[in-house]
């Protein structure tokens, strides 16, 4: 694997810890001049985004492509879905095999990415999905108060995903609450931002899902 992504994935989970437990009276949320995430923001204006440089796959892979890398079909689900296996890009796709450790989704991204064939490939794979998790949790840290301010039905602390963290900080001492007027919106900025971070920081080991 690429063990400076490793690193550096370490290194934000560590960062972000200060925002497992409140450290002053206030329960509500995370201040954006907070002087702990401002030391964050900091040190991601620093940092490299993994995949710079790196030439965007061709989204329009046919199956003999992928199964030229390496790549396995997905039988169990070809059969599920009749075995429709169109390779002109419509219908519903040829399905190939993703492992199911967590990062399935950013293994299938990788796929797209990856290179190396033969037995060579599941290491790429897995290389890759190391620096798409890196490139999402310092894209989702640089341009986070872009993404707070867009905050809509889809950004909610209620979902299954994220459900986890925020018992988590409530457990903790947090006081996470919904919108009085939309109870998929959590009730103010300080506390969708201490939101946003756990979850980054949730994200931000590997096996962890999306």
């Amino acid at each position: 694997m690429a063990n400076s992504q490793l690193q550096a994935l370490a290194k934000v989970r560590g960062m972000l810890d200060f925002v497992l437990h409140p450290s002053s009276p206030d329960t509500s949320g995370i201040p954006v001049e907070d002087e702990r995430l401002q030391k964050v923001m900091e040190w991601v204006s620093k940092q490299e985004d993994p995949i710079d440089g790196e030439l965007l796959p061709d989204a329009s892979q046919t199956a003999k492509e992928l199964l030229a890398k390496g790549l396995f079909k997905d039988n169990f689900t070809a059969a599920l879905l009749n075995g429709i296996e169109p390779e002109d890009g419509g219908g519903v796709g040829t399905p190939f095999e993703s492992e199911g450790n967590g990062d399935c989704l950013l293994n299938s991204v990788a796929a797209l990415f990856a290179k190396e064939g033969g037995r060579g490939v599941r290491s790429a794979v897995k290389t890759m999905a190391v620096k798409l998790r890196l490139s999402v949790v310092l894209y989702g840290l640089k341009y986070m108060e872009i993404f707070l301010l867009e905050q809509d039905d889809h950004f909610g602390a209620w979902y299954n995903y994220t459900s986890d963290v925020r018992e988590r900080l409530e457990k903790n001492g947090w006081h996470v609450v919904p919108d009085v007027d939309n109870n998929w919106h959590v009730g103010s900025s300080n506390c969708a931002r201490l939101m946003f971070l756990a979850q980054l920081r949730s994200i931000a080991k590997p096996g962890a899902w999306l």
